[in-house]
């Protein structure tokens, strides 16, 4: 038989578990693989991950402990040239008799015919324990079922919720404890390096990449998007550029070495894994030597960094006595802008972005309080892969995130393109620079972006009446604007009490939680999509049309015209959302949906939940029918 897929279809190979173990009508469960990058198996309650086999290296799924042993190899994974992708199984001893069952409880389990009992017995089950639970230990969390507790943050991270990890709750996971120089955008301080960490299960969301074993970690240093890394034989090397979920920690020698990105401090000397580069040594004359010294001064004594229009002669200096309290030396903005990189400061025509395949970025990073200048927790920059965003992180944590760039404005900040009235400008040049430059469209208004040692974005202008400077625009300004408020699947609306709610077809993964205004761990689906049943009974599934919406993180563009932007999503059991956006075109959505905000006005965008044909009220579907008709009043089965 087979687990898979037939890529570009709908058409899957999956097992489906009963509703209960005497009810055989479908149930919450359902286990398959995922051929997506490097092939996993997956069992999944309703679309959220409840376990995880690691990825596939030719023979066996390296995150199952002793897997040869106990298959002697009897898996085969199968791409063919038609688009299909499945697993088989053969196994190697032909006189015994097995088979795979997913039971009621969400366990895959293997049974073997024992003939002299006349009986079945589990030879293999998962998941066994705590620990093979999905995201057990939360992001940047590594869980090891002999520890005590069996959950810890990685080295160099520790708990983003002290009082929920004490509790036992380790969903919401680990946030890194310092900066990464990687992050700091400047040359202060020593290189980062890498912590070997032995005997694990690999993170979900692995890249294969197809460096060899010897410029596997030399391609992951050299790209500040990679976090860690692992080679494997029978896969290759792979790097994680997100979230490090999923980490479990074997007691026997099984699994893999994984390498994480540490700063150099967290890293111990004698058993950590070293990383030494050359840095080009420049020699600038005595003129430029001035000027860095005058900019360094200005960087450690005041955090002002436009000027009014009071300025000498291009390159000159002068006193300014915009501020009372003492006199400042500055030099003119033309001068300062020759200086590529913003700090905590970012102004008109500077750049904000990367260099994609390098370890280049233009960032803006926060003071560490108000009044220390040394570089604290907080980076602000655009994410260029696939939609352009705008995001402030905590360390790597996204903290909070613009929505998609549609190329004139951000689509998830509210009547942005009556704020800054066309300012920005995105910038994807034949070179691999993406970056984002700001021209305020007001030439007689002097402004500029600051981020501040809390994290918050704000825009500040000169006020010419009052002789200060104002804010005119900030960001987060409220608890929906923190990203993933609500957790997977959740939406937030700050109308609303609670201001977080599951989307419709979704309830609280945590229920306790969830009515303690604990959101974090998010929303599961209530009912299977007839998607994931893999067969024909029961009607299609719909989309529920949700209107005025920042769309979630993770989207990704597909060339679709408007017209058959849904179809082509409907026809995709893969894809669970949808949205449609001029100037960026079509969006979809594979896996959860996170950071999703309702908005009170008419802005935003307006996203397609794929949901069951029973959660649909007939009012408020949206349905399809071939490619791309639609039927208000009522499903309309797929032919």
């Amino acid at each position: 038989m087979r687990l898979g897929t037939q890529i570009g279809t709908d058409e899957k190979y999956v097992m489906t578990s009963w509703r209960s173990p005497t009810d055989p009508s479908i149930g919450s469960f359902s286990a398959g693989v995922d051929p997506s990058n490097i092939p996993q198996v997956f069992v999944w309650n309703g679309s959220y991950p409840h376990w995880r086999s690691g990825p596939w290296n030719g023979q066996i799924f390296i995150g199952i402990p002793n897997m040869e042993t106990v298959y002697n190899n009897g898996f085969n994974f199968v791409d063919d040239k038609g688009g299909s992708t499945y697993l088989t199984f053969t196994y190697a001893n032909e006189s015994t008799i097995t088979y795979f069952s997913l039971n009621s409880g969400g366990t895959l389990v293997q049974k073997y015919w024992n003939d002299g009992k006349q009986d079945w017995q589990v030879t293999w089950s998962a998941p066994r324990n705590d620990c093979d639970l999905y995201g057990k230990c939360g992001l940047f969390g590594r869980c090891h079922l002999s520890g005590s507790p069996i959950c810890t943050c990685l080295k160099g991270f520790a708990p983003k919720s002290l009082e929920e990890w004490n509790r036992g709750n380790w969903t919401s996971g680990c946030v890194r404890k310092m900066n990464l120089q990687c992050d700091r955008n400047n040359t202060e301080g020593k290189e980062d390096g890498f912590l070997k960490l032995t005997n694990m299960k690999v993170p979900d969301f692995g890249v294969w990449s197809n460096a060899p074993e010897g410029e596997c970690g030399s391609q992951c240093f050299h790209n500040c998007s990679c976090i860690a890394y692992a080679y494997y034989s029978g896969i290759g090397c792979m790097h994680w550029t997100h979230g490090l979920i999923d980490i479990h920690k074997f007691s026997g020698h099984t699994g893999a070495t994984l390498y994480l990105r540490v700063a150099y401090t967290e890293l111990d000397k004698k058993k950590s894994m070293k990383v030494f580069i050359v840095i080009a040594v420049i020699l600038g004359s005595t003129a430029i030597a001035i000027c860095a010294y005058f900019f360094w001064m200005w960087i450690r004594r005041k955090r002002v960094v436009i000027w009014p229009p009071n300025m000498q002669w291009e390159g000159d200096f002068q006193k300014n006595q915009m501020f009372s309290a003492s006199e400042y030396c500055y030099w003119r903005l033309i001068l300062w802008q020759s200086f590529e990189h913003p700090s905590d400061s970012y102004l008109q025509k500077m750049r904000l972005g990367a260099k994609v395949g390098t370890d280049e970025k233009y960032v803006m990073t926060s003071w560490k309080s108000p009044s220390d200048p040394s570089t604290g927790s907080f980076s602000a920059g655009v994410d260029p892969l696939n939609i352009a965003q705008v995001f402030v992180w905590n360390g790597s944590d996204p903290y909070w995130r613009s929505g998609p760039w549609n190329g004139q404005f951000f689509i998830g900040i509210p009547n942005l393109e009556k704020a800054y009235n066309n300012g920005f400008n995105f910038v994807d040049d034949k070179e691999g620079s993406a970056y984002l430059t700001f021209t305020y469209a007001n030439e007689s208004i002097i402004t500029y972006f600051s981020l501040n040692s809390e994290g918050t974005l704000a825009q500040m202008y000169w006020n010419e009446g009052k002789q200060n400077w104002q804010v005119r625009w900030s960001a987060p300004r409220n608890d929906c604007e923190h990203y993933g408020k609500c957790g997977p699947f959740g939406s937030c609306y700050l109308s609303n009490s609670p201001i977080c709610t599951c989307l419709k077809g979704f309830e609280p993964k945590i229920p306790e939680e969830w009515n303690r205004g604990n959101w974090t761990s998010g929303c599961v689906r209530r009912l299977p999509l007839q998607c994931d049943r893999n067969n024909t009974e029961g009607k299609e599934d719909g989309f529920f049309k949700l209107t005025n919406m920042k769309v979630p993180d993770f989207g990704s563009w597909s060339n679709a015209p408007e017209g058959e932007c849904g179809s082509q999503c409907f026809h995709n059991c893969s894809c669970i959302a949808y949205a449609y956006h001029a100037g960026i075109g079509c969006m979809q959505w594979s896996h959860i949906l996170v950071d999703i905000e309702k908005f009170s006005n008419r802005t935003g965008a307006t996203l397609y939940v794929r949901v069951a044909y029973s959660e649909l009220a007939t009012k408020e579907v949206t349905s399809l029918l071939g490619l791309a008709q639609m039927d208000k009043k009522k499903i309309i089965p797929k032919v």
